[in-house]
């Protein structure tokens, strides 16, 4: 039998343990809501940041919230974006496959890592984690589907940018009305022939004599797309100063790796309204996702009894800048030419709005220059470098086959007596995609 002094004891040793332990909980719940507090805050700020693009900030504050509450994968998630966004996609991947190792069915987790790999072209990744998120649609209910046409579009993106045009539209087939801007770009690509017939008419004012209201020029143009280079032939027709000539002209576009591509040219002429002979090429390199830089060389020979020499050579070294995101692409080139009867810079300034896929636009453009016209120049209309030119094209596809084409150009050129030339050229063209 216990004594009965030593029940006060008891009580006391078992009031001070209780008293012990709720102050260890109470120091725990606190701690962890203040912990809860900071990283909520901390993800708060790196949130802000990373929407205003400062990636490095926001990447700081979201690896601290991520430290404080490793188990929060909407805070990991975050994190994932923003590496991915900042083009660090070994550590996008990661975070992002932490999130689906804790939460495999995270739909938007397989969002972020469909866009990682198709924004750092791993292609094999983007192929399963799509094929993954669309067997994870088990009821075709709305929601669902909206899932699946999302996995879709990020899929056929990939395959078209790989050139797997076939492949994009067996892709795309069942979802054609909810992604038809990317349908149309598929189907357009897929046909690998085109067969065109543009026209051009030019109307001048001012003229240093009558011959020059007669200029009208055709061509005929062919155009073999494949997956690693395009190639096109093009016979030139044109009538000028009471004489007719031909030219024939071939381009390919070889593709290198996967961000930059080439334009090679060659054409032959016998040299009666056209050079004789004219080859060069330029160099296109993509970078930053959206801009694009052009560097090239355009020499033209022409044999003719009006020079000292029985060959001269003229040439034009280009260079330029294009931005594209989405439906507007801006671009600017400028031109140094060294060549007969005329020298010094060009520029040219563009505007292309795409109507419903990359080939249908419209397109604005002005130019300015240094020229100088002799009459070389005025028979050989490849070396005119206008000093002042406005130009408005539109081109677009019908029917994912036909293709329509016109423009309008307005040219000035300076004469070397101090006047000035104007004239009006109207281009129509026809196309058919096989």
């Amino acid at each position: 039998m216990i004594h009965l002094k030593i029940v006060p004891f008891i009580v006391q040793k078992w009031i001070k343990r209780q008293h012990s332990v709720l102050s260890i909980a109470l120091f725990i719940c606190i701690a962890s809501l203040v912990s809860a507090q900071s990283a909520d805050s901390l993800f708060k700020q790196g949130s802000r940041l990373a929407f205003q693009s400062q990636y490095d900030s926001a990447i700081v504050l979201l690896q601290k919230a991520c430290d404080l509450q490793p188990q929060n994968m909407e805070i990991r998630l975050t994190l994932a974006r923003t590496y991915a966004w900042s083009h660090d996609y070994k550590n996008a991947e990661k975070n992002a496959q932490i999130v689906l190792d804790n939460q495999p069915k995270n739909r938007e987790a397989m969002g972020a890592i469909a866009d990682i790999y198709l924004w750092s072209k791993n292609w094999a990744g983007l192929e399963t984690i799509t094929q993954k998120a669309l067997n994870k649609s088990s009821n075709l209910n709305l929601a669902g589907v909206t899932d699946s046409v999302v996995f879709i579009q990020k899929y056929a993106l990939g395959l078209i940018e790989q050139n797997l045009y076939d492949e994009a539209v067996k892709v795309l087939s069942p979802f054609k009305k909810p992604l038809k801007p990317l349908w149309n770009i598929a189907i357009l690509k897929v046909r690998h022939n085109t067969l065109s017939v543009y026209t051009s008419y030019y109307d001048f004012s001012n003229g240093v004599n009558s011959q020059q209201k007669d200029w009208q020029t055709a061509s005929v143009e062919y155009i073999r797309r494949q997956r690693r280079i395009t190639v096109l032939g093009t016979l030139n027709y044109a009538r000028r100063f009471e004489k007719q000539g031909t030219q024939w002209l071939f381009q390919a576009y070889p593709k290198i790796g996967h961000s930059a591509y080439a334009q090679l040219l060659f054409a032959y002429s016998d040299g009666k309204v056209f050079p004789n002979l004219t080859y060069g090429g330029s160099f296109f390199a993509n970078f930053r996702k959206y801009w694009e830089l052009e560097a090239g060389i355009r020499i033209y020979q022409v044999n003719t009894p009006l020079l000292q020499n029985k060959t001269e050579r003229s040439t034009v070294l280009r260079g330029g800048i294009s931005y594209q995101k989405q439906q507007h692409r801006f671009a600017y080139i400028i031109l140094k030419i060294d060549g007969i009867g005329v020298s010094g810079f060009a520029h040219n300034l563009s505007y292309r709005h795409y109507l419903k896929d990359s080939e249908s636009y419209l397109q604005l453009a002005i130019g300015t220059g240094a020229n100088t016209n002799n009459q070389l120049t005025l028979q050989y209309d490849s070396f005119i470098i206008n000093s002042r030119v406005v130009s408005a094209q539109i081109n677009r596809w019908f029917n994912d086959r036909w293709r329509v084409t016109g423009g309008t150009t307005w040219e000035q050129n300076k004469n070397t007596d101090g006047s000035r030339q104007s004239r009006m050229t109207y281009d129509l063209g026809i196309g058919f995609r096989f």
